[in-house]
């Protein structure tokens, strides 16, 4: 398999798993608890994706950007104020974008646990921190203590996810890298 094939099958499978649970987490909090829960797979999985792929991975965040907008106005509804709250939604999970600055100066194992974690906390922030001044600032309402407890869940879930990937081997890694370290082994192994 060719490593554009094996590149692209990645970044479908991480992505749709992504856009599933993120797509039946938003349905079941509002259809079914009848609350506004925000929890949502999106940064841990455009975080593996960045690992993986470096700016590959820009196709996969834009692709979540779009799903979480229309998934947001189909079940809230095409009113302006869902659909501006679906965009502010959209915009601050294309600053994850940013990943492609960090994830290009990580060294080759230098991805350790502490930068994965100041990785995850600092693009939580800066997401939910952008969603929270673009509604602010356009709306006019957004209790800052409420946001935060709002978000909060999403944090601790999220995070949790992040540690799992990261102990889980080379789930984390630099998908080149690692398919020649890969072939280097198999070359040593015949001979």
């Amino acid at each position: 398999m060719s490593l554009q094939k094996y590149r692209a099958i990645d970044i479908a499978i991480f992505t749709l798993l992504g856009l599933i649970f993120d797509i039946l987490l938003i349905v079941v909090s509002i259809k079914v608890l009848y609350i506004w829960l925000y929890i949502s797979f999106s940064i841990p999985i455009l975080m593996l994706l960045y690992t993986r792929w470096r700016k590959c991975a820009i196709i996969s965040n834009v692709v979540f950007m779009v799903v979480h907008f229309l998934v947001i106005c189909i079940v809230f509804g095409f009113h302006s104020e869902n659909i501006i709250k679906a965009l502010f939604n959209g915009i601050s999970l294309g600053a994850i974008m940013l990943s492609v600055l960090f994830v290009k100066h990580i060294k080759k194992n230098a991805l350790n646990f502490k930068v994965i974690t100041i990785w995850y906390l600092s693009l939580y922030v800066v997401v939910f921190g952008v969603e929270f001044l673009l509604n602010y600032l356009f709306t006019g309402y957004e209790n800052l203590i409420g946001y935060i407890v709002f978000v909060s869940l999403n944090l601790v879930i999220g995070y949790a996810l992040v540690c799992l990937m990261y102990k889980t081997k080379n789930l984390m890694k630099y998908q080149i890298t690692y398919l020649l370290e890969l072939q280097k082994e198999k070359e040593l192994l015949n001979g």
